[in-house]
């Protein structure tokens, strides 16, 4: 966290060098902002640039990016309820971002909000490359706690502004978002700084609380502190080999990192001798006092971590248990390719379920290394090059200190999965081939090369075959990633719908209860619907239900959706005409008849629209 600027005088002076293109003055800005604000004035923005209400999202792409974050929404919004309940006014909003800096949740009263708070809902992008220096976009970036008030924005539209944001890092140490609440005309109390980072020492400490681990180990100086956020947590192995650990607990044990660089064992940070390899052992917690590998009395609760559920997007644990034929044959041919470093390409409609498939590889042939996932479509314009391939110190104006490993490297020795890959912009494709083909990479501002022993797997939902022709993927990036292509089929030609429906069910049961059931009646409306958002918009249904019926009880038609039922999949389109004007008349049922809506929705003209529509 960073104080406040010396004085309003001294960041005049700081602003009216940002107007002029002068250098900044040095010792007036914090670091962190200086660094940002050079960023952005080398990006090309202007501090008078109109930007805030220049970008709007639609409703359809608004929940199709809550959806495909429904897990970090879901682990941050009962300490982003807690937030808002504690600055709850209209002049004030509480925001989640991904990593890339895209608004995914939000909180605050929608109906009342101040006009200039409209803009920031989901799907519009904080990073820096977009909305200049905010706390939500250096957070990102400087991997710091930080609030920006007022004039400390790069933009003068923003001046009324304060932010304050700190990132969110999951068990491997990869910044999985940032929490931030901003208010408009709001004074600049750092208070709520302090708010923002509690509230992220409890995401966090929920992240480690809920990882797959042999043995959670829960520290601090104070036993009283034991259960809160403020406490250090470490994940291990049955064999005592640390896994991960908190930032709580790096401070209080003077590490560096969430993960080791190399395997430790918990007894070279930890005095655990005199508890016992049975106490070691033990199937329920106990607590006791330990020293560090420095003296520091701490006291420790260990306890054995819980087996995580079965995920409720695929049937099975195992990829091969599924009763679809299709899915089956298509694991068995990636399963005997991918381990040999054949790149996959994974196709087929969103919410197939490419990211679950490539994660199932990923733990039969590289288990207990890195998954790293990259969103191509929402790679921060401006930093892409250095998020993907890293830097060098000192590689650019703002760069952080020390150099910084970008996603491809993160991934050694495990899995990268390319989601979206048909989005990536065209400039960095070339230089992603080179990697692709040399298996080692340069990070921007030069320096050594870097070996990469990486498994790659890419996904898209669109046609690259054709964006290939339109000249808008390169040929030969193409070519290298289809290696193997597997489709993925939509949940409406699936033979295990029943079966996805039964296990859904069963993993949104509360631990100890029993899961919901369908009458039968319904169950069979179910197999026959269209699903458009396929075995994704299976789950969230499902889940919602299960909560409105309670656990263990029946689910009924009152508890669905009311626009989902009586959408039974139509019988195949005799020619590409009719499915086209299917096509078009489903995205018209989505967007409420509005004909310039689906129009945007297909990517095609209006007179396209109306020229299918015709009998």
């Amino acid at each position: 966290m960073t104080a406040h600027i010396r004085s309003v005088a001294e960041l005049s002076l700081a602003r009216r060098a940002l107007a002029s293109g002068a250098a900044l003055p040095e010792g007036v800005l914090r670091e962190p902002l200086r660094r940002s604000w050079e960023r952005v004035r080398a990006s090309g923005m202007r501090p008078s640039d109109d930007i805030l209400f220049s970008h709007w999202v639609s409703v359809g792409d608004a929940r199709r990016l809550s959806e495909a974050h429904r897990d970090l929404i879901e682990l941050a919004t009962p300490d982003m309820e807690h937030l808002w309940q504690s600055i709850r006014s209209p002049h004030w909003v509480v925001l989640l971002t991904n990593a890339q800096g895209v608004i995914v949740h939000s909180i605050g009263e929608s109906c009342l909000a101040a006009r200039e708070l409209s803009p920031l809902r989901c799907g519009r992008r904080l990073c820096e490359a977009d909305m200049g220096s905010t706390a939500p976009g250096i957070a990102s970036i400087e991997a710091e706690a930080v609030a920006v008030d007022g004039e400390e924005h790069f933009l003068d539209e923003l001046q009324n502004f304060f932010c304050a944001a700190a990132p969110i890092f999951d068990t491997s140490g990869q910044l999985i978002g940032v929490l931030d609440v901003t208010g408009i005309h709001a004074s600049g109390d750092m208070r709520r700084l302090d708010r923002v980072i509690n509230a992220v020492q409890s995401i966090e400490c929920r992240a480690y609380e809920r990882a797959k681990s042999d043995m959670i180990i829960r520290l601090h100086e104070d036993p009283r502190f034991i259960g809160t956020p403020a406490q250090g947590v470490i994940l291990a192995r049955e064999d005592g080999i640390v896994t991960s650990a908190n930032r709580a607990a790096q401070a209080m044990l003077g590490l560096k990192g969430a993960v080791p660089d190399q395997p430790v064992r918990i007894d070279e940070w930890l005095d655990v001798s005199a508890l016992g390899r049975e106490q070691m052992a033990r199937r329920s917690s106990w607590t006791a006092p330990v020293y560090s590998h420095h003296g520091a009395r701490l006291f420790v609760d260990v306890r054995r971590g819980a087996q995580p559920r079965r995920s409720p997007v695929m049937a099975g644990t195992a990829l091969r248990e599924t009763r679809d034929a299709r899915l089956v044959a298509a694991f068995e041919k990636a399963d005997r390719v991918f381990p040999h470093g054949l790149p996959l390409l994974l196709t087929g409609e969103t919410g197939t379920g490419k990211e679950w498939f490539a994660q199932q590889l990923h733990q039969r042939h590289r288990a207990g290394k890195p998954f790293v996932p990259v969103d191509c479509s929402s790679l921060a314009e401006g930093i892409v090059e250095s998020e993907l391939f890293g830097h060098v110190d000192g590689a650019f104006t703002g760069s952080r200190r020390g150099g910084a490993k970008g996603r491809i490297e993160q991934a050694q020795g495990g899995t990268l999965f390319l989601d979206e890959i048909g989005d990536m912009p065209l400039h960095l494709q070339s230089r992603l081939l080179r990697v692709l083909q040399e298996r080692r990479l340069v990070r921007v501002g030069g320096g050594g090369e870097v070996e990469l022993d990486v498994l790659v797997i890419a996904a898209t939902h669109r046609d690259l075959a054709r964006l290939v022709t339109e000249g808008r993927f390169r040929e030969d990036l193409f070519f290298r990633l289809n290696g193997l292509q597997i489709m993925m089929p939509p949940l409406r030609e699936r033979e295990d719908i029943a079966a996805l429906i039964d296990e859904v069910l069963a993993a949104c049961a509360p631990s100890g209860q029993a899961a919901c059931h369908i009458e039968p009646e319904l169950r069979t409306r179910l197999c026959a619907l269209r699903w458009p958002g396929n075995v994704r918009q299976l789950r969230h249904v499902l889940t919602v239900a299960s909560l409105l019926a309670g656990g263990g009880q029946e689910i009924r038609e009152e508890h669905l959706p009311a626009e989902l039922l009586g959408v039974a999949a139509p019988p195949p389109p005799s020619s590409l005409e009719e499915q086209q004007r299917q096509s078009i008349r489903r995205a018209l049922e989505m967007h409420g008849g509005n004909v310039s809506a689906a129009a945007r929705a297909l990517g095609v003209s209006r007179t396209t629209v109306y020229k299918h529509l015709r009998p």
